[in-house]
């Protein structure tokens, strides 16, 4: 038989290892009861971290689904406004007439150079027999008109936004404009 041969000090270096393996024993213990009590303490707050996690990605959805809507509103009130347009009552004869006419008294009133008075006379021939002007009939014509280029800016506008739902809600220059002129055009 094979004896195997012992070597001096292992006796000392097994009680040595030993108390080592029961000092990290001893200080995995504590790392453990450190872990469980910031386990502990932290639950809350990750808790929160948690739902406001899950609150915002409901907001950022429901922020998509609202831009889908505004962009969905929007094209149907420019149809709207656009149908609106095609069924003024006159001919467009009488339309152009009657804008020439007009342009003519503007520029009289402005006092500017130009053939006033030969267009007064083309528009009344242009508008017919019975050139009878509704005067609040033209400036709703004419705030429509404002209004269809103002909504096609504003709309442009918010197309180059990232967040079109977040301009809807401030006032601006341009949603005042566009709020007063729909009440002169009869639409709002």
């Amino acid at each position: 038989m094979f004896w195997r041969k012992r070597r001096k000090g292992t006796e000392t270096d097994v009680a040595a290892l030993e108390a080592e393996l029961a000092r990290l024993r001893e200080a995995v213990a504590l790392m453990e009861r450190q872990n469980a009590r910031l386990a502990r303490d932290c639950a809350p707050a990750l808790k929160e971290n948690a739902t406001l996690r899950y609150q915002l990605a409901q907001c950022q959805r429901d922020r998509r689904v609202l831009e889908m809507h505004v962009g969905g509103a929007r094209a149907e009130m420019q149809a709207a406004l656009n149908l609106l347009a095609e069924l003024e009552g006159q001919p467009m004869s009488v339309r152009l007439g009657e804008a020439v006419f007009l342009f003519a008294e503007e520029g009289r009133a402005l006092g500017a150079r130009g053939p006033w008075d030969e267009l007064s006379a083309l528009a009344r021939e242009l508008m017919g027999a019975s050139p009878e002007l509704d005067l609040e009939a033209w400036v709703r014509r004419r705030a429509f008109a404002l209004l269809a280029l103002a909504e096609r800016e504003f709309s442009a506008e918010l197309e180059r936004l990232a967040h079109p739902a977040e301009a809807l809600g401030q006032k601006t220059p341009l949603s005042a404009l566009l709020s007063r002129l729909r009440q002169m055009a009869g639409v709002a």
